[in-house]
């Protein structure tokens, strides 16, 4: 509690907040009363003396006070405007929200099925490479289709003799 000024100080017991008591001529004990503000003035009171200024005040007063309690058709139009801006950004931000949250469920839903197809091919290649017997490919290739495998001298190399050949990393001089 904040002591306002010097003469509310004393009224208090050092280190606590307990008021001192004043005791009565009959010996009982009551306990101060905090003296109002005498420094505040009232509208009412503070009139000059002077009959036309103080009929001038009153007449500011009152216009004062009629412009105060009008209504302001151009406020009430900001504000209405403010308000719905402010509403339709918060529906357009809850419908962005929820879209998102039905693309990561998609997302999530189409990984776990890329998940199980991959293993259902892994699956199946490992069954097709069970399946493939290469010696019976070769004997199929040699005795039905007459394929007959080619000798050394068949076999042709192609030497490269030109060096005009553009590499796309290399430095061109």
């Amino acid at each position: 509690m904040a002591l306002r000024n010097t003469s509310e100080r004393y009224e208090y017991i050092y280190g606590s907040n307990v008021r001192k008591l004043k005791t009565d001529t009959a010996g009982e004990q009551t306990a101060k009363t905090v003296p109002a503000k005498k420094n505040v003035r009232r509208p009412e009171q503070r009139r000059t003396g002077n009959k036309a200024a103080d009929s001038e005040a009153a007449a500011a007063i009152q216009k004062n006070a009629a412009k105060f309690l009008a209504f302001d058709w151009k406020y009430t139009l900001v504000a209405l405007i403010a308000v719905i801006i402010c509403s339709a950004a918060a529906m357009f931000y809850l419908h962005a929200n929820a879209q998102l949250n039905v693309m990561e469920k998609q997302i999530a839903d189409l990984k776990t099925e890329k998940t199980s197809l991959e293993s259902k091919q892994s699956a199946i290649q490992a069954e097709i490479d069970k399946s493939i017997n290469l010696d019976q490919i070769k004997d199929y290739a040699e005795k039905k289709l007459h394929m007959i495998y080619p000798k050394d001298f068949d076999v042709l190399l192609y030497q490269r003799d030109s060096d005009d050949y553009f590499r796309q990393y290399e430095s061109v001089d």
